[in-house]
Parts: C-alpha cells; structure tokens; sequence
C-alpha cells in the first residue's frame, strides 16, 4: 500500500481517542424505577451511573460507567470487582430498593479491544473542526475512511459513524464509474450549509447529477467552471447522507 499523504497523517495525528467503558447489570424482576432515565454521578463514587427501565426490551436494566484514566483502569480488573463497583454505585442510589444481585452483566472495554483501541474520536489540543474533513477525505480512487471520526456534524455518534458509511458508499460508486469511463463526481464543502458537486467527463455528451437525498433527478444540469477542461458544478444544501452520482446521456 503506497505511504498516506501528509495532510491525512497530519489529520491523524491531530486526531485523540477517548475511552468511556460500561457495566450492564440485568436483575432478576422489575426492581428498578419506572423512569426511564436516572443520572447520578458523584467525585465520591468509583463510577457514574444511569438506571435504565425499558419494558419490555430492557427491563431492568441498570449501567455504570467510567470514562478516561478511571475507565483505563477498570480495564486492568476481575469482571467481578467491576461488577461489584457497580453494584456499590447502584445501591447507593437506591437504598429504599434493597437491590439484589444481578442476574447477568455485560462489560466493556475498548480501550484493550485491538479493533478499537477507545470508544470514539476525542480532538487533542492543536486539532480542528477541519480536521474531521482531512479524516473523511478519500486517497485517490482505492482508499476510503468511513467512521463517526469522518463525520465533522455528527462525531462521536453510532449514528455519526452509519452515515459516513453511506457517504463512502457513495464515493466508491462514484468511483467505480469513473474507473470504468463515466463521470467521476467529486463533493467538497461549501462553508457550514452548503456542497459543491463536481464532475468532469468526455465532451458533446450530457450529464444529469442525481442525489440520494430524494432520489430524484436535478433539472440543472451544472454550470461549467471557468479555467477547467470540462468541469461542472453545482451547490447543493448540506446532507451528510447523501451521496451523488451523474447520469450520462
């Protein structure tokens, strides 16, 4: 593979990865609240943790967590002393409860998870908003970045990451085309609302962009731009998940 390009190890290296890690703790019935949602976090507590009561999916559902060097370290513990840390915090809480113990639990760690390395991209000192766009930017035709790390608007989100997944999806086919003759499309960042769509292709023929968005054809077909060989484009509303291509008639 050839070496990547400076501004993308710049990006890289810019870029930080935090680590916040979870204890899942199932108990028997519903002993829970029936909230929804309870926060309770005190510098006095090895974890935070949150309630969760969700009938019927997750019932009785309680979660404790750590985030930075304390969730680092959690990672170094038996599964059985992360789960009775927890315990601690969720008893604390609820001392009217008399909670029992937990049937099942499910814990993370992400930080040791040779896959992952952190739970989601972190901006270090020096780092920038522009940077999530040097991550997202393709290499060429053959290498492309997906992950909630790509996505400038949505960082840091399951969601973030699914729809930088779309997006790339769009760039390979768009890429495929160009590969095989057809029009290659190129979109770039028209300050904070808007996209440039580019595409350039073989003279006396027509080209129509189609976006994903509404999956319908634009009526403008692009206007050229001034001092290139054939290269239109058009400006388009901001959508993270949505990709373009360019019909050829």
């Amino acid at each position: 593979m050839p070496e990547l390009p400076e501004w993308k190890k710049g990006a890289i290296s810019r870029m930080g990865m935090g680590t916040l890690n979870k204890v899942f703790l199932k108990f028997p019935g519903n002993v829970l609240p029936p909230d929804n949602w309870q926060f309770d976090s005190q510098p006095n507590r090895p974890f935070g943790h949150a309630s969760i009561n969700l009938d019927p999916v997750y019932a009785s559902m309680g979660m404790s967590w750590g985030s930075g060097d304390l969730s680092r370290e959690w990672e170094k513990m038996e599964d059985a002393e992360i789960v009775a840390a927890g315990m601690t915090d969720m008893r604390t809480s609820y001392p009217e409860k008399n909670l029992p113990n937990p049937v099942a639990f499910g814990i993370t760690r992400w930080n040791s998870d040779p896959f992952a390395r952190g739970s989601y991209s972190s901006p270090r000192p020096g780092s920038t908003s522009e940077d999530y766009d040097l991550l997202a930017e393709p290499v060429g035709l053959r290498l492309f970045f997906a992950g909630e790390a790509t996505n400038r608007d949505y960082r840091s989100t399951v969601h973030g990451a699914y729809l930088s997944g779309l997006r790339e999806a769009g760039r390979i086919l768009s890429a495929a085309a160009a590969v095989s003759g057809s029009a290659r499309v190129n979109t770039v960042r028209d300050g904070e609302k808007n996209m440039i769509v580019r595409w350039s292709g073989a003279s006396g023929k027509t080209y129509q962009p189609q976006g994903s968005g509404d999956l319908k054809d634009w009526v403008d077909v692009g206007q050229p731009v001034p001092g290139t060989n054939g290269v239109h484009q058009i400006t388009e509303p901001l959508k993270e998940n949505r990709f373009f291509r360019v019909k050829v008639d």
